[in-house]
């Protein structure tokens, strides 16, 4: 049979090497039948695997386990070699170097899951973890909500079945352990009124415009460009900011699955305006973050890009000072617009221009149905304060603070 078990062990009487018999399961010297080994039994399978216990009895089952495993077709010798290349923690950080070398822009959130993973599963053969092992590890976080629950899942999903089963092609898809569904519903946000928003935003231009106007810029920007994103701003340079022909070019902006994605948007007049009045101002190099702060900022150096949570600390004491809690950045302008032109020019027309993708997405954006706009229409209408437009609709006029 293929296999067998040895021993480092010599008899003590004539110093001959011990031999296996199975049928008396154990090794004992060929000369003296009665003397057997006692430790360090080595199981040798093959020219690869070799394996050493303590007892004759584990030896034993390893080596019928190997053989059980053959003849069903389904041995692996590299569940037992010793560099263990089917090891959870190898295959994690090649994950994570993969993702790092493509450029994903999540990677550190990615990482930061893939380490708690790494922590949980150690080093154990990724064919051996099952759908109760990833269960026992997504519910073992603590201080979590379900969505980033759902995120570790969802980066796990990702690591076994695109990165070992598609990419490596290590495993198989039947080798792959099912990944539990972890159900969650995102809060929506608050949000305010048009004319609420633009005293918000001109709150802002009073706190910032002295020390940087690229503060108000970049908040006025989220309010009326909801395709845009915080994090898309800080990352557009000089040479982006085309202020002669009022247009912003975005490279590879936030939330799209297309790389190559370019997101332009035209700016209003006033905006082209400030942006001249700018870079007259604040000369930079075309490479330079455009988003940056000067020298009249306490506390940071001057010319370095913003910060991911700057627009959001002058939004939040924009409303403090005028009196309004509970609305971050995001609901008091995102959100917000998104929700009053699904009102004003409905919600096809309000989701063209969030750049949402999928219905799914903009309905946390457009806090407003069509049903829901019916009632309202017909609501203003009996109060007589419907107001015609082109193509027979009918809307009810906003309230603004501007001329």
């Amino acid at each position: 049979m293929l296999g067998s078990i040895y021993s480092k062990d010599k008899c003590p009487v004539c110093g001959s090497a011990f031999e296996h018999d199975e049928r008396r399961q154990g090794l004992f010297c060929p000369e003296h039948r009665t003397i057997a080994a006692s430790r360090r039994f080595i199981v040798k399978f093959g020219r690869n695997v070799r394996r050493q216990f303590q007892h004759y009895q584990a030896a034993s089952r390893f080596l019928m386990g190997l053989r059980f495993e053959t003849d069903k077709g389904s041995f692996d010798m590299r569940d037992y070699q010793a560099d263990n290349p089917l090891g959870f923690a190898g295959l994690a950080e090649q994950f994570l170097e993969e993702k790092e070398r493509t450029g994903m822009k999540s990677i550190g959130n990615i990482r930061n899951y893939m380490v708690r993973a790494l922590e949980f599963f150690k080093d154990r053969n990724v064919k051996s973890i099952k759908k109760a092992d990833i269960k026992e590890f997504l519910y073992m976080i603590k201080g979590i909500s379900e969505k980033t629950r759902h995120n570790h899942a969802s980066a796990l999903h990702d690591f076994f079945f695109n990165f070992l089963v598609d990419d490596l092609e290590i495993i198989t898809l039947s080798q792959a352990p099912k990944i539990p569904d972890i159900p969650y519903q995102l809060a929506y946000r608050n949000m305010v009124d048009m004319d609420t928003q633009a005293k918000i935003i001109e709150e802002v231009r009073a706190i910032s415009y002295v020390d940087n106007p690229k503060i108000w810029l970049g908040i006025d920007i989220l309010s009326l460009h909801t395709n845009i994103r915080p994090g898309d701003l800080l990352k557009i340079k000089e040479k982006d900011v085309d202020h002669k022909n009022g247009i912003i070019t975005f490279w590879r902006p936030t939330k799209k699955k297309d790389k190559n994605k370019v997101i332009r948007i035209r700016l209003l007049d006033y905006h082209i305006d400030e942006i001249s009045n700018m870079k007259a101002e604040f000369p930079g190099h075309p490479d330079m973050p455009f988003f940056r702060h000067t020298t009249k900022t306490r506390g940071v150096k001057a010319d370095q890009a913003f910060g991911v949570h700057f627009f959001w600390k002058y939004w939040k004491q924009a409303c403090t000072n005028l009196g309004i809690e509970g609305v971050d950045l995001y609901g008091g302008t995102r959100h917000s617009t998104t929700t009053w032109r699904a009102v004003e020019f409905g919600r096809e027309k309000a989701k063209e221009s969030s750049g949402h993708e999928t219905n799914k997405a903009f309905d946390r954006y457009c806090q407003v149905d069509d049903f829901s706009f019916d009632i309202v229409k017909a609501t203003a209408e009996k109060k007589g304060k419907v107001v015609p437009l082109k193509g027979g609709a009918t809307v009810v006029p906003p309230k603004t603070n501007r001329g």
